[in-house]
C-alpha cells in the first residue's frame, strides 16, 4: 500500500505538471527568457536555518558571468512543500528548495534517510550523500521524475522538544511513553514513535505552535535550527537532540528547465552548487550552536544524551529492527541496494563537517 500511494502521488505530480505554464527558453512570457532563474525556498533570507541560499544565488551569478541573473524568493513568496514539487517538476519554477521528505513522493529513495539512526549524524549523513551510489540511485530517481539535484543543505540532527507543562526533559526513551508528538504526514514517523511508546500526532508545521500551546501534542520532532527560526522558544521547556535523524534539504532544479540551457551554463550551475555546499559545510556547527542559544537565553533547557541513553533509543526505534524490513526493500527497490547504501553511510567521504566531534 506505501509503494502504490507513492506511484500515485508520480502520476498524479506529472500529469498536473501538463498545465502549468512553462518556463523554458522556449517560452515567450514575461519569465520566458533563459537568463532567468527564480530560486525559491520556504526560508526567510535571514533564516538560522543553513541552506545558504543568498551564497547560491551569488554563486550562480558570478560561475555564469551573469548569464544567468538568479533571484531569490525566500520564505515561501512563490511557493513551498509539495507545491513547489510540483511546479518544478512543471517547469514553472526554474530552482528551488524542498525537504527530501517533499521530493519522496516523486522518488522512493529520498525516505530512506528517515530511517531511524540509518544516517541520523553529521558523519554518516555526509558519506551517504557523496557517495557514487547515492548519484547513481537517488540522483539519477530525480532525473527521470523531472528534478536536476544541485546540492544538498542539512540542518542539524532532530530533536525532541517538549512542552514545560509534560513535566521535565526527555532523558531517556521511557521519558516519551503515552506523549503525543507532532510528526510531518508520515508513515515512517508514525512507526517510529510507535516504537518509541508515544503517539504521533500529524499537523501541518504553520499549525504547530497552535498545537502545542493548546496541548494538542506535547512534544515534536525537528532540529534545533527550524525551531529558531519559526520562534519556538516560547513553546517550549526542554529540547533534548537525539540523533535519530537528519533534518535536511535539497536545492534542484526543473529537468525541463535545465536541459533548455547550453551546456557550460549547466556545467557553471553545478560549479555553484558544489561551491556552496562547501560552504554551508563550513557554517553547520556554528549555526547549530547559534540557534540552541537562542532557546538558552530563554531559559529552555538543551540536552545532550550519552551514549547509554542513545543505544536505548537506537535499540529501541533503529532500522536495524526487523519492523524496518519491508521499508529497506520498498525505498530502495531491493535489498543489495539497501545494503550498497547502507554501506556507504560507513565509507569515509571527502568531505568534512569543520568543528563537529563525531
Amino acid at each position: 500500500m506505501r509503494l502504490s500511494r507513492r506511484r500515485a502521488l508520480k502520476s498524479a505530480g506529472a500529469l498536473g505538471a501538463i498545465g502549468l505554464a512553462g518556463c523554458t527558453g522556449d517560452d515567450d512570457d514575461e519569465n520566458g527568457d533563459s537568463g532567468t532563474m527564480r530560486v525559491a525556498t520556504a526560508y526567510a533570507e535571514d533564516s538560522p536555518v543553513p541552506l545558504a541560499q543568498q551564497e547560491f544565488v551569488e554563486n550562480v551569478e558570478e560561475a555564469t558571468d551573469g548569464e544567468l541573473e538568479p533571484d531569490l524568493y525566500p520564505g515561501g513568496q512563490l511557493t513551498s512543500g509539495p507545491d513547489l514539487g510540483s511546479q518544478l517538476q512543471g517547469g514553472s519554477v526554474e530552482v528551488g528548495s524542498l525537504s527530501y521528505s517533499n521530493l519522496s513522493p516523486y522518488a522512493d529513495i529520498m525516505d530512506i534517510v528517515n530511517l531511524p539512526y540509518f544516517a541520523g549524524d553529521f558523519e554518516s549523513f555526509l558519506n551517504l550523500i557523496t557517495s557514487d551510489v547515492w548519484e547513481e540511485v537517488a540522483h539519477e530517481e530525480l532525473r527521470q521524475q523531472g528534478f536536476e539535484p544541485l546540492y544538498t543543505w542539512m540542518s542539524s540532527p532532530r530533536a525532541v522538544g517538549v512542552r514545560e507543562e509534560v513535566g521535565g526533559a526527555v532523558e531517556s526513551i521511557d521519558d516519551v511513553a503515552g506523549l503525543d508528538i507532532r510528526i510531518a504526514a508520515s508513515d515512517i514517523g508514525e512507526q517510529t514513535w510507535d516504537l518509541a511508546g508515544a503517539n504521533a500526532v500529524p499537523v501541518d508545521w504553520g499549525e504547530t505552535a497552535q498545537a502545542l500551546e493548546e496541548g494538542v501534542v506535547d512534544g515534536l520532532h525537528v532540529s534545533v535550527p527550524p525551531l529558531a527560526a519559526y520562534g519556538f522558544e516560547d513553546s517550549l521547556g526542554s529540547i533534548t537532540v537525539i540523533d535519530q535523524v537528519m533534518d535536511v534539504g535539497i536545492f534542484v532544479a526543473s529537468r525541463d528547465w535545465f536541459d533548455d540551457l547550453e551546456e557550460d551554463v549547466q556545467e557553471d550551475i553545478h560549479e555553484a552548487a558544489e561551491e556552496t555546499f562547501e560552504y554551508q559545510l563550513d557554517g553547520l556547527v556554528e549555526m547549530a550552536e547559534e540557534s540552541e542559544q537562542v532557546f538558552e537565553e530563554a531559559g529552555v533547557e538543551i540536552n545532550e544524551l550519552d551514549d547509554a541513553a542513545l543505544e536505548e533509543w537506537e535499540e529501541a526505534t533503529g532500522y536495524q529492527r526487523s519492523e524496518w524490513d519491508d521499508w529497506k526493500t520498498d525505498l530502495a527497490g531491493d535489498m543489495e541496494t539497501f545494503e550498497a547504501l547502507e554501506e556507504a553511510t560507513e565509507q569515509e567521504s571527502d568531505y568534512e563537517v569543520p568543528g563537529y566531534d563525531a
